[in-house]
C-alpha cells in the first residue's frame, strides 16, 4: 500500500496517476465488502515493464504526491 498524504483522496489520486499514463488501483477496491480501506492506493510491479518506463511512472507518482489539489491546514 502507499497511503496518501493529506490533501489527496484515493479515487482522486488514481485518475490523475492514470491521466498521467500509471494505472494503480484504491485500496477500495480490495476492501471487503463491509470494511474499511485506508486512504491508500495499491501499486503492482511488472517485472516486463523497462526500467525506464518503471522510474517514469514512479517519478510521475511521486510528483502527484508532492502536489495535492486540495492544501488543508489544520
Amino acid at each position: 500500500w502507499l497511503r496518501l498524504p493529506s490533501g489527496w483522496r484515493s479515487a482522486a489520486f488514481t485518475r490523475a496517476a492514470e491521466a498521467k499514463g500509471v494505472q494503480i488501483r484504491s485500496a477500495d477496491e480490495f476492501a471487503l465488502r463491509d470494511g474499511r480501506a485506508p486512504n491508500a492506493v495499491r501499486i503492482a510491479v511488472n517485472g516486463h515493464v523497462p526500467l525506464s518506463v518503471f522510474e517514469g511512472a514512479m517519478l510521475q507518482l511521486r510528483s502527484l504526491l508532492d502536489n495535492p489539489p486540495e492544501q488543508i491546514s489544520v
